[in-house]
């Protein structure tokens, strides 16, 4: 599981309870990697990390307890973005690590400003227009990295990735790149499914035990772990 923070902040520990509760609601064991932030890491670094590390546990997994045959790569924000961005650098790397799944939470998947909800909620709800450019700035200071399918999976070529289940929010200026890539991804022969929460602020994971739809997120997406793990 990777954790979010426009590439820059958070750690492990700021995503120790959304782990847990993961884990709590599947069975499933979770691994959160401390992958190197911006602006010192710029992109590929993270990404590159993060696919390493889904590598080592491929090879080594059964050496801690783990079935490496099963395993689902996730994250929220900017760590969905290296989720499925890691996803996409494995099928060209390592097409036999076959992955069960991929659980996005709220994420990354456009370089894009202008889609409608960066225009609706580009000054409010914490995580805003300004706020966006800042953290791509820091993670991909090149504008050509952007363009890159593995910095912006919204324009790569989907089919063949594993079924994904994605937490989506309604307040939230990656609003309209969310349910952009739910499309492309059904449009790619990938199994969607999709729980919306309206109502809901980008982060709203971390409010689990305060925030009813947070509670809500978790038990839907540690039931569909179950089934993509079964």
């Amino acid at each position: 599981y990777l954790h979010g923070g426009g590439w820059v902040w958070n750690s492990i520990d700021t995503h120790d309870r959304t782990m847990r509760e993961l884990a709590a609601a599947s069975g499933c064991a979770v691994v959160g990697p401390d992958y190197a932030l911006s602006p010192e890491a710029v992109f590929p670094q993270a990404l590159e990390e993060s696919a390493g590390v889904a590598r080592v546990l491929a090879e080594r997994g059964a050496e801690w307890g783990l079935d490496a045959t099963r395993m689902v790569l996730g994250g929220d924000s900017a760590g969905a973005n290296l989720a499925l961005g890691a996803a996409l650098l494995l099928r060209e790397q390592a097409p036999e690590l076959a992955l069960r799944g991929l659980l996005l939470a709220y994420g990354v998947y456009d370089c894009r400003f202008d889609t409608p909800s960066y225009e609706e909620f580009a000054e409010g709800y914490g995580l805003t227009r300004e706020r966006m450019r800042f953290y791509w700035d820091c993670y991909a200071p090149q504008q050509a990295d952007r363009l890159s399918p593995f910095a912006s999976p919204l324009r790569a070529d989907l089919r063949g990735l594993p079924p994904v289940h994605m937490t989506l929010t309604e307040l939230d200026v990656l609003a309209s790149e969310n349910f952009a890539m739910a499309e492309r991804l059904r449009a790619a022969g990938v199994a969607v499914e999709e729980a919306l929460f309206p109502g809901t602020l980008h982060g709203f994971l971390r409010a689990a035990g305060h925030v009813g739809a947070a509670d809500r997120a978790f038990a839907q997406a540690g039931a569909w772990l179950k089934r993509v793990m079964a």
